[in-house]
Formats: C-alpha cells, structure tokens, sequence
C-alpha cells in the first residue's frame, strides 16, 4: 500500500493568506446577516429570526423522522409481502408478479347455499302494471280554478291597485 505524502501548506504563501482572508470574510458577513437575529423581530411577526429559524431545523427534524417511519413500514410490508410469495411458492402455487389474489381473505361459501337464497324471477313478476297502486278519481271531479293562491306572489297579483281583492 502507497501512501500519500502529505502536503504542507506554508501558512506565508499567497494561498494560505488568500484563503485565510476569504475565511475571515465569510465569517464577517455571518456575523453582519446574524447581527440581532436573536432579540430583533421583523415587521409583523411575534418571534425573532433564531426563533423562527430554530422552529424550522425542528419541523425539518420532524419531518425526516416521519419520512424514516414511512420508510421502515414500507420496508415492513415489502418483507411480509415476500415472504407470503415464498410460502406460496412452497405451497406450489403460482405467483405473478403485481398480481394478488383477492379471493385470499374471502371465507369460501359452498355453492349450493347460495342458490338456496336467492330466488329466480319468473316471467310474470317482471311484468307489474305500476298504475295498481294509484287510485282512481272520481268520474265528477273537475279542477277548481277558482283555488286560493298558493304563495304571496300569486296573492299579489290578484290584489288591485287600490289594495283592494277581486270578487269571486
């Protein structure tokens, strides 16, 4: 195995001081954007920056442990769903792939009970006369024009001008 030889930067050359000096105003400018960041609040709001900030990292932390979560469940049923194929497989019974069966869960019920239960139609129970059931009117009945209105718009526009009603 090589090793490398190491590399020692001379702490005088240019590029020592070139990035010693871009680290220092780096951290100028953090420190600049941070100035008041824990005690000023913004127009509008009741927390400061920290606090909003630091509302954030939480809810980004919640967020990833949740994702976890999701993640370790998915991996749970991938690993249930794999070893019900391998039990299948076992069993001799073909399986495809993205195909279920859904008559598993289903408790099986013989045939011959289910046609007990239902009860075939015959020809003449689908032929019911619908007009059976309504009664008929009587032969002197005439629609009476002469009715009372039976809303205030009706109403209205029997009343005259003079607010007085018409004579029946």
């Amino acid at each position: 195995m090589q090793r490398r030889p190491k590399h020692h930067v001379n702490p005088r050359s240019a590029l020592a001081m070139l990035s010693a000096d871009e680290k220092t105003i780096t951290q100028r400018k953090m420190a600049i954007a941070m100035y008041g960041y824990s005690w000023l609040k913004p127009a509008g709001c009741t927390k400061t920056m920290l606090g909003r900030r630091e509302e954030e990292i939480e809810r980004d932390e919640v967020e990833r442990q949740l994702r976890e979560v999701e993640m370790q469940d998915r991996m749970a049923v991938e690993t249930e769903e794999q070893e019900r194929r391998a039990q299948m497989m076992e069993r001799g019974e073909v399986v495809e792939d993205g195909e279920r069966d859904l008559d598993d869960e289903v408790p099986e019920a013989d045939e011959e009970d289910l046609d007990d239960e239902v009860p075939e139609a015959s020809e003449e129970e689908d032929e019911v006369d619908l007009d059976d059931e309504v009664p008929e009117a009587e032969e002197g009945w005439v629609y009476d024009t002469r009715r009372e209105p039976d809303t205030d718009e009706e109403e209205l526009a029997h009343v005259g001008r003079d607010g007085s009603r018409p004579r029946r």
